[in-house]
């Protein structure tokens, strides 16, 4: 819920998304962690992970324990970078 630095989520598909910065990064050597969850007690397995690194935005993907790209109810992205 809070949205320091975010100015646009983009939904590029089942599993994919790509969060734009408000300001920029001062280089493409920041931390992304990504986690996601159906908001269910029973979850299945699913692997989170960043995928593109720029100044100006960064691409998360959401795939099933298949591989399959999928999405989920929440993902949640912390992204640890100084502002340039």
């Amino acid at each position: 819920r809070g949205s320091e630095n975010v100015s646009s989520i983009t939904d590029n598909g089942a599993g994919d998304t790509t969060i734009t910065f408000i300001d920029g990064l001062s280089n493409t050597n920041y931390s992304v962690v990504v986690s996601s969850s159906s908001g269910l007690l029973t979850n299945t397995d699913t692997m989170a992970a960043p995928y593109v690194y720029t100044t100006s935005h960064t691409k998360v993907g959401v795939t099933n324990n298949a591989g399959t790209p999928t999405d989920r109810s929440y993902v949640n992205v912390i992204v640890l970078g100084g502002q340039s």
